[in-house]
């Protein structure tokens, strides 16, 4: 190698010069490609290691959040507490809660935390206890409540069937076995007092914010039958998909009334024959009063 450096020092023409620096150049050169391809290797192998990395912590909150996710599942649920609409105007009325027929009790909304304030309650004529003493020898007091004014219209006749449905009128609120969730909070308030009219308008406004279900049917059906509009009444009453077993006797009864303020006679005697057919019916004394009445 020295032998080279003098040769070139010394004895070396310009050429050969030239080209001994040119081969000198493209030694550094390829040496500098060379470390240039080697520091690139590492960036890459280390930008892989990140990215591993990276992708397995990913998977690692991915286990954990899984393994939460099915934790939480397996918990009880948490009771929900519901909050009430905001506060409407009380409409001022001495209007009583209205007794329901016998072995018909009502059913208070376990859904809710606190029921609204209801209207003072009435003193009506007490009764034995239907389940103290057998059906047959119950006594059926009159309704408290006479039926919606409908046929008064100053005809003898029409006067004469109002004062038949009068006798026959046994309703009541809460309707039994129904349990309503904290949407019907100021539709209940409305039907304890006995504003039917504003009850129905605000389960009206319901219908058009919720999906069509048997608790705002049978809601509807209860509020129209009580302000005397039997036609629909009955229509809505058939519409209940999947009723549960609790409110059978009830809607049974319902659209007997309901078929008689339609004045569809026949309908309403056929579905009073049923009812008094069954022994154990919480309207068999009723259904019987009215055969008696209509037949």
């Amino acid at each position: 190698m020295e032998d080279i450096k003098k040769y070139l020092s010394d004895n070396a023409s310009e050429e050969e010069r030239t080209a001994a620096e040119r081969l000198k150049e493209g030694f550094s050169a390829l040496r500098i490609e060379g470390k240039v391809k080697a520091v690139a290797a590492a960036r890459a192998r280390a930008k892989r290691q990140r990215r591993n990395n990276t992708i397995g912590i990913l998977l690692v909150l991915l286990s954990l959040s899984i393994a939460i996710g099915i934790w939480m599942a397996r918990k009880p649920a948490a009771s929900t507490s519901f909050t009430t609409e905001e506060p409407v105007e009380q409409e001022t009325t001495t209007s009583p809660i209205p007794p329901v027929p016998a072995k018909d009790q009502p059913v208070i909304d376990t859904q809710e935390k606190e029921a609204p304030t209801a209207s003072p309650q009435q003193d009506v004529p007490t009764s034995p206890p239907p389940r103290e003493i057998p059906i047959a020898q119950a006594e059926l007091p009159p309704p408290p409540y006479g039926a919606p004014d409908t046929y008064l219209r100053g005809q003898s006749e029409e006067n004469q069937d109002k004062a038949l449905l009068d006798q026959l009128w046994y309703t009541g609120y809460p309707l039994t076995g129904l349990q309503a969730s904290a949407q019907y909070l100021v539709v209940d308030e409305h039907l304890r007092a006995r504003n039917f009219t504003t009850a129905y308008v605000r389960l009206q406004r319901l219908d058009r914010q919720l999906t069509p279900n048997d608790t705002l049917r049978y809601l509807q059906a209860y509020t129209l039958l009580e302000m005397g509009q039997g036609m629909e009444a009955l229509a809505l009453l058939d519409e209940l998909e999947q009723p549960p077993a609790a409110w059978l006797p009830q809607i049974e009864w319902y659209r007997g009334l309901a078929a008689l303020l339609a004045d569809d006679k026949t309908l309403a005697l056929g579905i009073f024959r049923e009812i008094a057919k069954k022994i154990n019916h919480p309207y068999q004394l009723q259904a019987k009063k009215a055969l008696r009445l209509y037949q």
